[in-house]
């Protein structure tokens, strides 16, 4: 059971490496529905001491992604007082889920502002379990969340055993990207 599992993670990481490395730069010329995004800037973080507060403003700058906190005392609470930091040309959600796992918060959705990520003290200080397998891209950070498996007898034929082996994959996408969709005119809505 579980070197069938292990097997079937290391294939459908697999497979989202290849998709999204094969999937072309720019729209080719014959095809109108395809989107070209652009290549997304790692993050490049590389510090001795900073605080929690300067280190999220430089994921900021660097991603141009808004925060705010959830309240005024969140830099209080936030960990150590400061933290050493070594990201280089990490993916977005690499860089965050890193700066969440040094300082004990994690991020929530804004109600008032779609762009805006919400910083919330933690007591977890994960964005997804620690031992989720992952597969990170310039464009989106998957993760297995869940696995399932089940099997069914049914009584009248018991020697026909019907299995079945559910993946969850959770995509976080770069907020990066809605911003290009948005600006490019190709989406209009609340959420995306």
């Amino acid at each position: 059971m579980v070197v069938r599992c292990a097997v079937a993670i290391l294939c459908v990481l697999g497979m989202i490496k290849l998709a999204v490395a094969a999937a072309p730069a720019t729209k080719p010329a014959t095809t109108t529905s395809a989107l070209a995004l652009p290549e997304l800037k790692g993050i490049t973080i590389q510090t001795g001491a900073i605080s929690p507060q300067q280190a999220f403003e430089e994921l900021s700058t660097q991603s141009d992604v808004p925060f705010a906190v959830k309240s005024a005392d969140v830099w209080l609470r936030a960990g150590p007082g400061s933290i050493g930091v070594d990201l280089k040309d990490a993916p977005f959600w690499v860089a965050m889920k890193t700066l969440c796992q040094l300082t004990n918060l994690i991020p929530q959705r804004s109600e008032e502002n779609a762009e805006e990520i919400v910083l919330a003290p933690s007591e977890h200080n994960w964005l997804w379990g620690k031992n989720a397998p992952t597969c990170p891209t310039s464009v989106a950070t998957f993760v297995i969340g869940n696995i399932s498996e089940s099997r069914q007898i049914k009584l009248h034929r018991p020697q026909k055993i019907d299995r079945s082996l559910n993946l969850t994959i959770d995509a976080f996408v770069d907020p990066r990207v809605r911003r290009y969709i948005e600006h490019n005119g190709l989406y209009q809505g609340d959420h995306l």
